[in-house]
């Protein structure tokens, strides 16, 4: 306490120390050494600037992007920016646990398969990570929409944080859980392309976002009674597109087979709905403390 917020930003610091150092020292293991000399004549550094420069671009443009949605949320409703910004950390704290470990993994995979000319082995994993996405993402979809209260009020419902918030934080959430398919396989569209050394299509991906997501926060807040739900589902819609634009251009490498994707989907749905019977059925006849309750319900599911 005496430290105040400061003790925060001093956490997250020393985190970021530690995490820094067991890099470094599986680094230095590996043989690892700095030095300060840069030659600007290597071809490796100079084709690693060229393919840098738009990832930074693109990582500026999504960064853009969530300042515009925190702006129209401060003229929507008192709060509001506390509200998109827990809906959006509660929507990134999903793609972190299910997409981020994941394509870590198996991105080393598809440039190795890439590099070798292993095109067949390089698209039957795209194949299996887009069906691993579809399998976990579109549950996870479904049921954070119908649990949105219960969520965000395990979260961060405490203190401060009152039912008005819990409840106006859900809404955000819900718009945004509509969307969380379409960030996970954006994710997988862009880490594919860079595997090819393609950064421009990632880089226009992300300005097309952008300019949907303007628009329609524009639309959504003059023409709407949305509130934050609409700059929550402007983000999703976005989203959408950007995927629409990374599909078509690996449209020619006949990645996807129709008869697989619906089958998978149909399996998905079914799934789905097993899901949904039981978080209703355990939401109306489970008596337990509602943090309790809450945590049962989602594991269950």
């Amino acid at each position: 306490n005496s430290h105040g917020y400061m003790i925060l930003a001093y956490g997250y610091l020393l985190g970021s120390v530690v995490q820094t150092m067991t890099i470094l020292i599986s680094a230095f293991y590996y043989g690892f050494r700095f030095t300060f000399r840069i030659n600007f004549k290597d071809r490796q550094l100079v084709s690693m600037i060229a393919l840098v420069t738009p990832t930074l671009l693109s990582v500026a443009i999504n960064d853009i992007n969530k300042i515009i949605d925190k702006n129209f949320a401060s003229l929507i409703v008192e709060g509001g920016v506390s509200a998109i910004s827990y809906a959006a950390k509660s929507n990134t704290f999903i793609q972190s646990v299910i997409v981020v470990p994941y394509l870590t993994l198996v991105y080393p995979s598809f440039n190795r398969f890439f590099a070798t000319k292993d095109i067949k082995q390089f698209n039957n994993l795209i194949r299996k990570s887009y069906s691993y996405l579809l399998f976990f993402l579109i549950p996870i979809s479904i049921g954070s929409i119908i649990l949105s209260n219960e969520i965000i009020s395990l979260l961060f419902g405490r203190g401060s944080f009152d039912d008005a918030a819990v409840d106006l934080t859900a809404m955000a959430f819900v718009f945004y859980s509509s969307g969380i398919l379409f960030f996970g396989t954006r994710q997988l569209f862009t880490k594919i392309y860079f595997s090819k050394s393609e950064v421009k299509k990632p880089l226009f991906s992300s300005i097309i976002a952008v300019s949907v997501n303007v628009f329609l926060n524009i639309l959504f807040y003059n023409y709407s009674n949305l509130g934050i739900g609409g700059l929550a589902l402007s983000t999703s819609i976005a989203s959408l597109f950007s995927n629409i634009y990374l599909l078509r251009g690996l449209r020619g490498d006949n990645l996807f087979n129709k008869k697989q994707v619906f089958n998978n989907l149909y399996k998905i749905t079914v799934s789905s709905f097993i899901m949904v019977a039981t978080i209703l059925v355990m939401r109306n006849l489970l008596v337990l403390e509602p943090t309790l309750k809450t945590i049962l319900i989602i594991v269950s599911s």
